[in-house]
């Protein structure tokens, strides 16, 4: 068993396994005003890796209210976290010793936004396609007349935007067209390239939510 505090606000969202002896752990680190922002921390077994980081521990702050909810490792150790800051999907890079990666976006950061005068909007799964660019799946919506809507995203190695990829990079799919929620939560890359997203629909029309496709 081991502890570790990044500050005093810590919500841990998630783990993934980075190698046999590592495992990054990801969530939300609250800063001041209780505005979080993304907390990584690389462990051993029972030890913080004092190699990563600041003494094991990296805290970004993207701008806004940060969230982490999907992370990935590249094949050259590098580390992609994404989520949501203030009202839009946000990304960040970093070196496989916990530093920004600074190629990446703007000083290791990107922020994308999906919608214009939109609620919310939230990366919860990423996938790395075999060519480096970087797909990640959401949603957005919840503002004026837009609904909830499945959202999917592609950048490029550098964390520009895939202008080839849909409209501008971005893509949006709604079942119900009025006064729908439709929430993407996974995310998984075939072999010939097509992309899946899965997540739940609900509606008026319908009794209570269900399990909706997109490929």
């Amino acid at each position: 068993m081991w502890k570790c505090d990044i500050n005093p606000e810590i919500n841990i969202m998630k783990t993934i396994t980075r190698t046999s002896r590592a495992i990054l752990i990801f969530g939300l680190s609250s800063l001041l005003c209780f505005y979080p922002s993304v907390g990584l921390v690389q462990t051993t077994p029972g030890a913080l890796d004092q190699s990563f980081g600041n003494g094991g521990k990296v805290v970004t702050d993207l701008g806004g209210f940060d969230e982490v909810h999907a992370m990935a490792v590249q094949n050259d150790g590098k580390i992609i976290a994404a989520g949501t800051t203030a009202v839009d999907f946000g990304l960040a890079r970093y070196n496989p010793d916990g530093s920004l990666d600074m190629g990446f976006g703007v000083g290791g950061r990107v922020t994308t936004d999906i919608y214009p005068t939109i609620l919310f909007e939230r990366v919860n799964a990423i996938a790395l396609q075999p060519d480096g660019k970087i797909v990640v799946a959401g949603y957005a919506g919840g503002g004026g007349t837009i609904n909830w809507d499945f959202a999917l995203v592609r950048y490029d190695v550098d964390g520009s935007l895939d202008k080839s990829f849909g409209k501008g990079g971005k893509v949006t799919t709604e079942f119900q067209s009025f006064n729908s929620t439709e929430y993407g939560f996974a995310l998984a890359i075939q072999s010939d390239g097509k992309i899946i997203v899965g997540g739940t629909c609900s509606s008026p029309s319908l009794l209570d939510q269900v399990f909706g496709v997109v490929i």
